[in-house]
């Protein structure tokens, strides 16, 4: 029950934190989100290795966007915890030439089972990004598994779905 309430509460910070991000300042949002990450991988023992620079762009997300974006990321570092045995998380996040937002996030744990089918967190985030126009690609090694996500950065209100 603790731990369930823990959860939630994380999760409402979460949201807190994007709407707080209204601005669509992505630096602003993925540090907010380092904060509220760093913490729960410390308290299992995994490194964060943070690379992330995302600022000096006029790429404006929107807070529902953000949101997707924290919990692809948040689900990333959740089954690093739970599943990959790992002792080092790596995030990375730039623009790329082509406006696009690529998040790599790779763990140095066990890797996924050759012929294992993605569980509900990995199919969760596909669907997130594709939701905002973006895709999700998972590899896995004997080193780890390493997650691609891209976004591509077109303006579309909060209301309506990006063009595919």
């Amino acid at each position: 029950m603790t731990s369930g309430l823990r959860d939630s509460i994380q999760d409402l910070r979460l949201i807190v934190d994007s709407l707080d991000t209204a601005d669509g300042d992505l630096a602003l949002a993925m540090g907010a989100l380092r904060g509220r990450i760093e913490p729960q991988l410390n308290d299992a023992d995994l490194t964060l290795n943070w690379d992330v620079e995302v600022g000096g762009h006029d790429h404006s997300l929107g807070p529902r966007a953000i949101l997707s974006i924290y919990r692809m990321i948040q689900e990333a570092a959740a089954n690093a915890i739970r599943h990959a045995n790992a002792e080092a998380l790596d995030i990375i996040a730039r623009w790329s030439r082509s406006d696009a937002l690529e998040i790599i996030i790779s763990d140095d744990g066990d890797g996924i089972e050759p012929g294992r089918q993605p569980g509900r967190g990995v199919i969760s985030m596909k669907n997130r990004a594709k939701d905002l126009g973006g895709s999700v690609e998972t590899s896995t090694a004997a080193g780890g598994v390493t997650l691609k996500i891209v976004i591509p950065a077109h303006p579309f209100s909060e209301g309506s779905t990006p063009a595919s």
